[in-house]
């Protein structure tokens, strides 16, 4: 096989990290755990209700989950604020919901959902590469121009797996002519959500955005160190938010906490801007083409977001998104971003099926008219749970896993639960934050289980001669 190959890294890390978390759930069971702030999301799991509905056009899809744990919807982003005669880029992470969508044409998604796109190279994992060795790759540098490795299916790399050993152009262009990508919808609280739309992109050497303009852009003159564009005071009654404001979150759904073409206008240098004085970094616009095929209208209420996204059956873009039919089963894997998080920090839950008017783990009803009654539609509930840094490889490793996680064949039942993978998400997390000691001080004061020490001093020892066995 020809194609942009290069030099494979073992896991190192992630063996490491995987082993010290198992060696640490045998301690935790006799002392207290670590701290919960340790581990950025404050629930293991987290419950996500899913409703679809189809006419001869379009599919519907009403989702809701609960952010009950934020005294505020989590719609502030990245914003500029004016301090000491400079703009500052300062802010937040927004509230995300995206849901992978496809077929059965990438290998084990319908059993392991979003796991066959993560990988321990992939941005904010143990072995992603620098900056530097991503531009310097013939293809992900010289011909994406990107500078970090981003989400990609199994079937776009050789053997052995790994970010640099992509397979040829030639190939992966037959990959998608064969159907063989992920849909990717990606709903945004700030980005998208206030014009009426959801982010479209796809899954396959890369997450790629689809075709046509995006939901947003950056706010920024180059020249000149400073916005682009404020707040039309003619429309807002103000040129900039106040950064207290955003800070304190005392901005709702109703207000112009986000900048969108409709009320912007060119910056005024004239202006006599004031300590505090802040603007949004992205400007928000009606995607189009291929990017724009997905409407949204996400609300919050009391801590439950609330969001409908309807896209056609089949949207025309055959290479970027998977067109649906009646009848038929598809899967899906939706993932959840809460509380000011980002990157990994999410939950995500295995493979489901979805049917277009036939029975499956997430049935679409069929309606007629113009939009569905909800009410008269059922839900699926799915647990999705925090992942930490277990990826695709790790969950194939049965030197890592001997308690029956590694799933072998498509269809195969999932590895674990929704709870019981949370639990392994929050240990590992503190086992990284927090690395078990192999040889602990002894405590100074009696301890309260009996022969705990003695156990605690073997759990170590083992634990030190596994690790150096490994890492040899």
């Amino acid at each position: 096989m020809t194609g942009y190959n290069g030099s494979y890294k073992i896991s190192r890390i992630h063996r490491i990290a995987c082993t010290l978390f198992l060696f640490a759930a045998i301690l935790t069971a006799f002392s207290i755990g670590a701290a919960a702030d340790e581990v950025p999301v404050d629930r293991e799991t987290i419950d996500l209700n899913i409703k679809a509905a189809y006419n001869d056009e379009n599919i519907h899809f009403l989702f809701e989950f609960d952010s009950a744990q934020m005294q505020y919807p989590g719609i502030y982003h990245d914003y500029y604020r004016f301090e000491d005669g400079e703009w500052v880029r300062d802010g937040y992470n927004e509230d995300r919901m995206t849901m992978l969508l496809g077929g059965h044409q990438v290998n084990y998604f319908d059993t392991l959902g979003c796991f066959v796109t993560c990988h321990d190279d992939v941005r904010f994992m143990p072995d992603s590469p620098s900056a530097e060795e991503v531009g310097a790759h013939e293809y992900l540098g010289g011909v994406l121009g990107v500078s970090d490795v981003r989400k990609y299916i199994p079937e776009t790399r050789g053997d052995p797996l790994s970010w640099d050993n992509i397979v040829s152009q030639e190939e992966l262009d037959q990959l998608r002519e064969d159907g063989v990508f992920l849909d990717l919808i990606h709903w945004r609280a700030h980005r998208s959500n206030p014009v009426g739309y959801s982010d479209s992109q796809h899954i396959l050497e890369f997450r790629h955005s689809d075709t046509g303009q995006s939901p947003y852009y950056t706010n920024w003159d180059d020249d000149n160190d400073r916005p682009a564009y404020m707040f039309d005071p003619e429309v807002t009654g103000f040129v900039a938010l106040d950064w207290e404001d955003v800070r304190d979150r005392n901005l709702g759904m109703d207000d112009y906490y986000y900048l969108a073409e409709e009320f912007a206008v060119p910056f005024d240098s004239e202006y006599e801007w004031q300590e505090g004085d802040t603007i949004p970094r992205r400007i928000i616009t009606a995607p189009t083409e291929s990017r724009g095929q997905i409407t949204a209208d996400g609300t919050w209420s009391e801590g439950t977001w609330t969001v409908e996204l309807v896209r056609k059956l089949d949207t025309g873009y055959q290479l970027e998104d998977l067109a649906l039919s009646e009848g038929e089963v598809y899967y899906i894997s939706p993932a959840v971003h809460i509380g000011d998080t980002s990157g990994r920090d999410h939950y995500v839950t295995w493979g489901h099926s979805l049917g277009i008017g036939t029975e499956a783990d997430v049935e679409a009803v069929r309606f007629t008219g113009q939009s569905p009654e909800w009410n008269e539609v059922p839900g699926t509930t799915i647990s999705l749970f925090y992942p930490s840094v277990f990826s695709y490889a790790s969950l194939f490793d049965g030197e890592l896993h001997g308690t029956g996680i590694v799933c072998t064949e498509a269809g195969a039942p999932v590895p674990h639960g929704a709870e019981r993978m949370g639990e392994f998400g929050f240990e590992l997390e503190r086992s990284l934050a927090e690395p078990v000691d192999p040889e602990p001080e002894p405590e100074p004061e009696p301890e309260p289980v009996p022969g705990f020490g003695v156990l605690l001093a073997i759990s170590g020892t083992l634990a030190a001669v596994y690790l150096m066995a490994k890492i040899k």
